[in-house]
């Protein structure tokens, strides 16, 4: 269907994705998310050696003005610990957090 209309019926073996989205756009797709050229700015937040005895040891990164970040992990792995840490809530037994150039814990 494209528009509340219908546009074809064919049996599921008889077509394929490509060809389902190009009936309900009604036109070729061949760039379907175009290739961006982003930008990054200054470090805005850098840790350098963070540990916190227990749960996370010697944690390195920088984030740049404009780059979307993840933290991924495996349950245990202290990815929670690190960003409580991080957000000010645990102190850290080593290493240094900077955001905007100045030293944070």
């Amino acid at each position: 269907m494209r528009d509340g209309k219908t546009v074809d019926t064919k049996a599921i073996p008889e077509t394929n994705f490509h060809e389902v989205v190009k009936k309900m756009v009604g036109r070729e797709l061949t760039d379907r998310y175009p290739e961006r050229t982003l930008s990054t700015g200054d470090i805005i937040l850098e840790v350098k050696q963070a540990t916190r005895k227990g749960q996370f040891q010697d944690i390195n990164f920088s984030v740049k003005a404009g780059e979307i970040v993840g933290v991924a992990g495996l349950m245990g792995a202290g990815r929670t610990e690190m960003m409580r840490s991080l957000f000010g809530l645990d102190p850290l037994d080593q290493g240094e957090i900077w955001v905007h150039g100045k030293k944070g814990c």
